[in-house]
């Protein structure tokens, strides 16, 4: 017999993962903590890391057409803004990657860790497009366009059956 948990050789007879040391009785499928435990996290990380280093060095204007220097120039604001939101997802990129090493060890923080990741995502784009987007208009554009919303209430969703799926396995989190 296969561990549902951490695909360790489990003796026939035994009720308790010999590498892991979880109960292989509950049955609960880890499919989705395989996938988080292995390349999962590992790419939420790379991609906020990527996002917060291009951020912060005016990436996403040259993406849309514009030149980071005359942004800058015309909104100033952004620089500082551009800054400090690419920080903020340099932060959240380690804090997958830790979370990554929490989930893998079992350890009761890993799913509460994951789970408030995604929300600071969340949070942070949201902040900042609705500020950045003000500046940008000189205070004429919407806080939040539909397309915004749209993506918010996707991340909320998933944010949410993380929770679900994590809260059946509580149990399992137990260092």
């Amino acid at each position: 017999m296969q561990c549902p948990y951490c695909a360790a050789t489990i003796p026939g007879d035994s009720v308790v993962c010999p590498q892991c040391s979880v109960s292989v009785e509950d049955g609960l499928p880890m499919k989705w903590y395989r996938f988080l435990v292995g390349p999962g996290l590992w790419i939420a990380g790379a991609v906020t890391l990527i996002l917060g280093i291009l951020t912060m060095v005016g990436i996403p204007y040259l993406i849309q057409g514009y030149a980071p220097g005359t942004i800058y120039d015309n909104f100033p604001p952004l620089v500082v803004m551009d800054f400090a939101y690419g920080l903020i997802l340099l932060v959240l990129a380690a804090m997958f990657i830790v979370a990554r090493f929490r989930l893998a060890d079992f350890r009761k923080s890993g799913p509460r860790l994951v789970c408030i990741a995604y929300v600071l995502v969340i949070l942070a784009s949201v902040i900042y497009s609705a500020a950045s987007g003000r500046v940008a208009s000189g205070g004429t554009a919407p806080l939040i366009t539909l397309t915004e919303i749209s993506s918010i209430l996707g991340m909320i969703a998933g944010v949410t059956l993380n929770v679900i799926y994590f809260k059946k396995r509580t149990h399992l989190f137990f260092r």
